[in-house]
């Protein structure tokens, strides 16, 4: 297996690290102390270079404590832990509890060589109360089962800073996927009541910009006031509204991972504030948070109350060169167009331009200066034209702010909140909350270009697709009628609607169906089959979008602890890594409600999936067979979405040979460009792919040999596919026997 490199300049997979550590045993190194190098007086001493530490320790995701709070802000923190070896248990504890009590969230096992960020509970200590300014210091200890007894294997300091009221602080929570991540949260002024609605100024901020720096930037003060007067930060007072900024590490542009991430922090601020009605929310956006305020107001559809754009561009793909695909490829020339498109329709969804028609019932303020040259103008006005084209009436103003660039602090005054708070901004947000709701009148088209796109409009939600991944759309015939394309599955609001395409329907049916060809819409039947649907309509990048536990087989734990590496260094995501021949892995992966990534086809685990997934794919001798298609002979490997029979999901990874299963876990977890790196299986991966390893090694995607989706019922959908060649079984053993003869 070829050397791979994972965690801290820990190396794996070439099975002689500890050897080589052994072998040093104690070397000696002359150290420098003190300032300069001068060859006279200089002061020296020796050091011992011992193998490393089991463990080292680090704080993560840390909260805030606000003034007049019983505890830190959302009460969960996270500690990034590199295990040397294998731990047992890992949990960490303050030492001290004076003002601040820290307890293990739940002890897990973390493997050999990998980063995680390991989760702790925090509280405030009932006698202590929290002091605007000071920093409450913690001694965080980490403990494990090693040698068969829990044992301290590291420590790290940490401190809890207590911020005003008035203040932006830092919220933790857990994330979708279990991690825990952190917000910047601005509440409303004191004198707004408990029985205000639930208002949400969401701001997604631009590459580099930390949680609190984006909260910050929504402030200003009164034309004229002087150094002694306090800025005033969050929303508009009269909105009563929070200004929720969250802020997840890595290049997820607010798509996918990045989108969850957002919902969920509004969420969990929901849960503390111990609210259940639905929050409005208007969500705004700067720089690459303008694109993902743009994807996130069109899946809300008309549930946003608001839309701002700041200086946003609409594909990451057409944004710049960063991004740009098939035009200096080695492979490109090997990518045929059938297959890019395939490929590219995995990205439809993070398009702002294809999803405008869903923000036609959504105010939107699309602004930028009129001499930005980070994101050219042509950017935001292409989104006002489209929105234009798309829309009946138009609820959409485009302003370009003469003389200013991509970011400026003043726009007609000193202080006046600049780019993201000025006067027009402020005053759009106080007409965007004091509205009412936006309602889908007759003509509103939804559109989705795959299920999980959006969420739903108007009382219905697409939940299937006739022919999965090209465009679906729903519109508004009337108060109750509806009409469709390529729309197999709606889920209703009972009582809502009386038709869909001229058939009547049952007006408290909660879903309807419709089959292939002609056939009338009805009442859907309950078969007990398993089906797609919202939650598990692809692509495999959904497996790792929630909880999920890297599950490998033997002789894979090298691969594991690289994508647990992988996910962590690219998104802080909990990547739990799991022997799939240990006792248990199964049921306490299903009692956790976690999707799986199974590295390696012959663990017990991955067998098992195998045996019960309802998808037509099987792995069997170091061959793939995919609906009618098998591929054998040669290096292979595949990754392929796959339903468990409880609605979670698995990633199956294979190889015909180790070094087969190595190669394709490399292609297709390595980011290509490391400072941006996105999350490994995120980007261009439709629901399963076959390769032939040593052409992808040198073409990359031009070594493909299918690429392509499930349908509704996970059979496998052709027409919505591409293959190369689809050999049937019995082909694909007449050829070798005919090779045999030869």
């Amino acid at each position: 297996m070829r050397r791979l490199v994972a965690g801290r300049g820990a190396a794996v997979g070439a099975g002689n690290a500890s050897s080589r550590v052994a072998a040093r045993r104690r070397r000696w190194k002359r150290v420098v102390v003190g300032r300069g190098a001068a060859a006279a007086g200089e002061t020296c001493r020796c050091v011992s270079l011992r193998a490393p530490a089991q463990a080292t320790a680090r704080p993560l995701a840390w909260p805030d404590w606000v003034e007049g709070d019983k505890g830190p802000f959302g009460g969960l923190a996270s500690v990034e832990v590199w295990a040397a070896t294998r731990l047992r248990a890992v949990g960490v504890a303050a030492e001290d509890t004076e003002d601040v009590v820290a307890e293990a969230y739940e002890r897990e096992d973390l493997a050999a060589s990998t980063l995680a960020g390991v989760r702790v509970s925090l509280s405030g200590n009932p006698t202590s109360r929290c002091v605007p300014g000071k920093h409450y210091a913690l001694r965080l200890i980490v403990s494990a089962i090693t040698d068969g007894a829990m044992a301290v294997v590291s420590s790290t300091d940490a401190a809890v800073e207590c911020r005003a009221r008035g203040a932006s602080a830092l919220m933790g929570f857990l994330d979708a996927d279990g991690s825990v991540q952190t917000a910047a949260v601005v509440r409303p002024p004191h004198w707004c009541g408990a029985d205000e609605p639930f208002r949400v100024l969401l701001a997604l901020h631009g590459t580099g910009v930390s949680a609190r720096d984006s909260a910050d930037a929504f402030k200003m003060k009164g034309k004229g006031s002087g150094d002694d007067v306090p800025y005033a930060f969050g929303a508009p007072p009269q909105a009563c509204a929070y200004l929720v900024a969250p802020s997840r590490h890595g290049a997820h542009n607010w798509e996918g991972v990045g989108m969850r991430h957002a919902l969920r922090a509004v969420d969990a601020l929901a849960a503390w504030r111990g609210v259940s009605q639905k929050p409005a929310i208007l969500v705004a956006g700067h720089s690459m948070g303008g694109h993902g305020a743009g994807l996130l107001a069109a899946a809300l559809g008309p549930a946003a109350v608001g839309l701002s754009v700041n200086a946003g561009w609409l594909r990451k793909e057409t944004y710049g060169d960063s991004n740009a695909r098939y035009l200096h490829d080695q492979g490109s020339h090997r990518v045929e167009p059938a297959l890019r498109a395939v490929l590219d329709s995995t990205l439809s969804a993070h398009e702002v331009d294809t999803l405008a028609p869903d923000l036609c019932a959504t105010p939107s303020l699309l602004r930028v200066g009129a001499r930005d040259e980070s994101v050219s103008p042509f950017y935001v006005r292409r989104l006002d034209r489209v929105i234009r084209d798309a829309c009946r009436d138009v609820a959409s103003s485009l302003s370009e702010v003469p003389g200013k660039g991509h970011w400026w602090w003043d726009t007609e005054y000193a202080n006046d909140g600049g780019a993201a708070n000025d006067d027009e901004v402020r005053a759009f947000f106080r007409r965007a909350f004091a509205a009412p709701p936006p309602a889908c009148a007759p003509g509103y088209t939804h559109i989705a270009p795959n299920v999980d796109a959006v969420l739903g409009a108007c009382g219905f939600r697409i939940a299937q697709q006739l022919l999965p991944y090209r465009l679906s759309q729903v519109t508004v015939l009337a108060e109750r009628r509806l009409a469709t394309r390529n729309v197999r599955k709606l889920v209703l609001e009972p009582g809502a609607f009386d038709s869909v395409d001229g058939d009547a329907i049952d007006p408290a049916a909660a879903d309807v169906c419709r089959g292939d060809g002609d056939a009338a819409w009805d009442v859907c039947s309950r078969g007990g089959v398993v089906e797609r649907g919202p939650g598990t309509s692809g692509p495999m990048r959904q497996v790792v979008e929630t909880n999920f536990r890297i599950v490998h087989a033997s002789g894979a734990a090298a691969l594991a602890s690289f994508l647990a590496n992988q996910f962590h260094a690219t998104g802080h995501a909990r990547a739990p890594v799991a022997d799939g021949d240990a006792v248990g892995v199964w049921d306490a992966a299903s009692a956790a409600r976690e999707n799986l990534v199974l590295v390696g086809h012959d663990s017990a685990v991955a067998r098992r999936v195998l045996n019960e997934t309802r998808a037509a794919f099987a792995w069997e001798n170091g061959a793939a067979t995919v609906g009618p298609c098998r591929f054998d002979g040669g290096q292979l490997g595949a990754a392929s979405l796959l339903p468990l029979q409880d609605g979670r999901l698995a990633l199956l990874l294979a190889g015909s040979d180790a070094d087969a299963l190595s190669d394709l876990v490399e292609l297709l977890a390595t980011p290509a460009i490391p400072p941006m790196a996105r999350q490994p299986f995120s980007n261009a991966l439709p629901d399963v792919v076959v390769v032939s390893v040593p052409a992808a090694r040198r073409w990359g995607a031009g070594g493909y040999l299918l690429a392509g989706f499930w349908d509704h019922d996970w059979s496998f959908a052709r027409t919505a596919s591409w293959t190369a060649e689809c050999r049937g079984p019995a082909a694909c053993a007449a050829g070798e026997a005919a090779d045999a003869g030869g």
